[in-house]
């Protein structure tokens, strides 16, 4: 949290000495200011665009947020298409903007993933920024090019086929865990390490860790 305290000093001795506002200034904290203080305030923001501490112009709140688009109004509806065709389109958008934060490595290509559910240790929007800056893709909708789906809690088979019930490959379930470790040791690590294999019994998908349940085949009856 930024110090209310360490902005206003430097402001109410701007407001003193107005000449001085434009280096003394500090822009660690807008806050609520009384009408004397808010012009030397206002004045160093502006004479100071270009530096890396003002607050406007290098923003690093891109980084931690998820690019969404609206589904209700404007250019990002189907315009009488079919709903498939509105959903192409938008994760393609969403996609692009994703791709605008950059990438740092190539941990992740090739993967398409799916987050679903309680991230135990992290949270999605924090597997979606490691994801993307490893080279992968994350879906915003389920899909069939999906190749991973991320979670911490036990699916259901029923919900999981939903999901992907137009894939014709095999899909990996794992932990975040999977995500977090590939990072940290700079490499894809083997999925059967965080699968979470099938119940035959419960009909439901819990945690695992046989080898031979590298992948699950949801297209299977």
């Amino acid at each position: 949290m930024f110090s209310l305290v360490r902005l206003l000093a430097p402001v109410r001795a701007a407001a003193a000495n107005p000449s001085s506002a434009s280096t003394t200034v500090s822009l660690d904290l807008p806050g609520t200011l009384s009408a004397p203080l808010q012009k030397p305030l206002r004045d160093h923001i502006l004479n100071s665009l270009t530096s890396e501490k003002n607050p406007i112009t290098h923003s690093s709140a891109y980084q931690r947020c998820e690019p969404t688009s609206s589904v209700a109004t404007g250019h990002q509806r189907a315009e009488g298409r079919r709903s498939q065709l509105y959903f192409k389109s938008r994760n393609s958008k969403l996609r692009d903007q994703a791709q605008e934060r950059g990438k740092e490595n190539d941990v992740f290509k090739g993967c398409v993933v799916y987050v679903n559910g309680f991230m135990k240790g992290t949270t999605d929007l924090e597997v979606k920024r490691i994801v993307g800056i490893g080279g992968g893709r994350c879906r915003y909708v389920a899909g069939g090019d999906t190749t991973h789906i991320i979670t911490s809690m036990p699916l259901s088979a029923s919900k999981t086929q939903k999901h992907l019930d137009s894939n014709g490959r095999k899909v990996h379930i794992v932990t975040p865990e999977w995500i977090m470790d590939s990072v940290r040791l700079e490499k894809r690590q083997p999925e059967w390490k965080y699968n979470i294999v099938e119940s035959k019994v419960q009909g439901s998908l819990r945690l695992g860790s046989a080898k031979e349940n590298m992948a699950i085949d949801l297209t299977e009856e």
